[in-house]
């Protein structure tokens, strides 16, 4: 028994939005959301589902936009610079015994 392309097509968009619901950072929520639109929006294409199709259609390019507004967002530059800097620091950390004296 085999599911029809329309029905993955929307339990795949629908999987997508509840882990969208899930996250707990901006940027994963947005590239999630950005999924289930692109899902959504096929979904609603092959289904003739006119409501879901022009909803997505919509949600896609504004989820787009916040998505490149947090990556030039200067409140986020610190927090990214912070991030590679401590991505170099962490292969140098190694657990160390100290000398009793």
């Amino acid at each position: 028994m085999s599911m029809p392309a329309d029905d993955v097509l929307g339990w795949v968009a629908s999987l997508l939005t509840l882990i969208t619901f899930a996250q707990t950072s901006m940027v994963p929520l947005r590239v999630t959301a950005i999924l289930a639109n692109v899902f959504f929006i096929a979904y609603g294409a092959i289904g003739h589902f006119l409501p879901v199709l022009t909803l997505h259609a919509i949600l896609l390019p504004l989820n787009s936009a916040r998505l490149a507004a947090q990556f030039r967002s200067v409140a986020a530059r610190p927090v990214l610079a912070a991030c590679l800097r401590f991505a170099r620091l962490a292969p140098a950390w190694r657990p160390r015994r100290l000398n009793d004296a």
